[in-house]
């Protein structure tokens, strides 16, 4: 998680850990968006309308970006939107 302080997290959300830390904001921003969430979605338990949770099994075998492939020049621009985009606010429908 990104937070401006440290946090312990919650239980609903799994700890993705990549060997080189480059790698979390591309993840983190492919996650955020709408094919990242709708791979998430599909593969989450629905024990709730409308909500999903994932197990570490369904983490595992989701599909999801492969961050190694990415050029280092990339991953230094997904860092830099990353930045631009971590204060903008959601739209809440």
């Amino acid at each position: 998680m990104f937070a401006e302080r440290d946090t312990i997290g919650i239980r609903s959300v799994r700890n993705v850990v990549f060997e080189d830390a480059d790698y979390d904001y591309a993840w983190t921003l492919w996650s955020n968006s709408t094919l990242g969430f709708l791979c998430y979605f599909l593969s989450s338990g629905k024990q709730q309308r409308g909500r999903g949770s994932g197990s570490k099994a369904s983490l595992e075998s989701m599909s999801t970006l492969d961050v190694r492939q990415i050029s280092n020049e990339s991953l230094a621009k997904a860092e830099l939107i990353f930045n631009d985009l971590k204060h903008q606010k959601m739209l809440m429908i």
